[in-house]
């Protein structure tokens, strides 16, 4: 349920209850504007944006007596320490107290845990969720995709110039308009070139010689692999999106690194380091983690088990590290960059900047 259903259902729960209990203070047809809604008044309180890591719910707490019934006074209180991005939603009980809890007050409570409620489900249901934890010891910055919600979309880019080329972070960023942007894959700091394959929007843009596939098909089916061999060339033909990265830390469940079988010789690479990877849980949820930390790998890969993770691959990370979600520069890199992983919550959001994702329109893969 996004912020348009839930203030859309929660007025219509108002003006239902306000109806029955009142019939003839109101009328669902009239053409007049409603000046008082029961149960709740949503105000987002800035504009179309999100509230970045947080969200508050506006209650009352301290209540009036006057001689035409009660007034509310509205307080913001924090919710949750475990903060999810959602919009910041304010029940406005003034409206309550007038119309509905006058003749009922011992249904006060209830109506706050009933708005309460529904608000919390709505944020739980959200297709992305973002927030801070920490798991096996690291500090950590985490989203969670849902790829059951058929809105989800998860595509990559590359720099505006192609191949051999860099651009900045927030450039990237603004030029395709996602809610969530993540490092992608290696790249050469010198040449400026990718050193896995990537396939976006069903298009080969790259191919690269080594690393586990991060591979999503246009239903949101997700497989950590390897390329097919068809007719002794390689085949990604099936997926929409590839990014090869890697070493693999969770394999089936169980956390390991062997960097050495799957290519992996950089030192920069198996020495401690700021980091970010992805993983892929058991309810099918698509889980994006970073930190700011410098770890290992083999702790990498404990960090994703313990997040629920039954398979998961490294990302790029030390100084391409990037995160990005809603708004919020939630980690820069210190050097432009070549790649992003990109998640879209809406498809028409997707479609629309989906032109921009790389710089000329390769082959099929395969």
């Amino acid at each position: 349920m996004d912020r348009r259903d839930l203030r859309q259902h929660l007025h219509a729960v108002g003006l239902i209850l306000h109806k029955a209990l009142y019939p003839s203070n109101l009328s669902l047809n009239s053409a007049e504007p409603v000046q008082h809604i029961p149960l709740c008044l949503i105000d987002y309180g800035h504009g179309d944006d999100y509230t970045p890591l947080g969200y508050t719910i506006g209650i009352s707490s301290r209540f009036h007596r006057g001689r035409r019934g009660l007034e509310a006074e509205e307080n913001r209180l924090p919710v949750a320490n475990r903060k999810l991005a959602t919009p910041s939603v304010s029940l406005q009980p003034s409206v309550v107290a007038k119309y509905l809890l006058m003749p009922f007050p011992y249904l006060r409570r209830l109506a706050t845990v009933f708005g309460f409620a529904i608000v919390c489900h709505a944020a739980m249901a959200a297709p992305l969720r973002s927030y801070r934890t920490v798991a096996a010891g690291v500090p950590l910055m985490v989203v969670a995709v849902d790829l059951n919600d058929q809105h989800v979309r998860v595509t990559g880019m590359t720099a505006a110039g192609g191949s051999g080329s860099a651009e900045g972070f927030g450039s990237m960023v603004r030029r395709t308009h996602p809610a969530f942007a993540v490092t992608g894959t290696y790249f050469d700091p010198k040449t400026r070139v990718v050193l896995g394959s990537l396939v976006v929007d069903g298009q080969l843009v790259h191919h690269g010689g080594y690393g586990t596939g991060l591979c999503l098909t246009d239903d949101n089916r997700c497989e950590f692999g390897g390329p097919y061999i068809r007719n002794g060339r390689v085949y990604w033909g099936d997926y929409d999106f590839v990014c090869c990265s890697g070493p693999r830390l969770v394999r089936s469940g169980r956390a390991g690194v062997n960097a050495g079988r799957e290519g992996f010789h950089d030192h920069q690479l198996l020495s401690p380091a700021t980091r970010a990877a992805v993983g892929l849980t058991s309810d099918n949820r698509l889980v994006f983690a970073a930190t700011r930390d410098k770890i290992s790998l083999p702790r990498m890969a404990m960090v994703m088990k313990a997040l629920g993770c039954r398979n998961a691959i490294e990302l790029d990370g030390g100084a391409s590290l990037a995160f990005y979600y809603r708004g919020s520069y939630l980690i820069t890199p210190r050097r432009p960059l070549t790649n992003l992983i990109l998640v879209y919550d809406r498809q028409k959001q997707y479609a629309r900047f989906r032109r921009r994702l790389t710089h000329h329109v390769g082959q099929r893969p395969g």
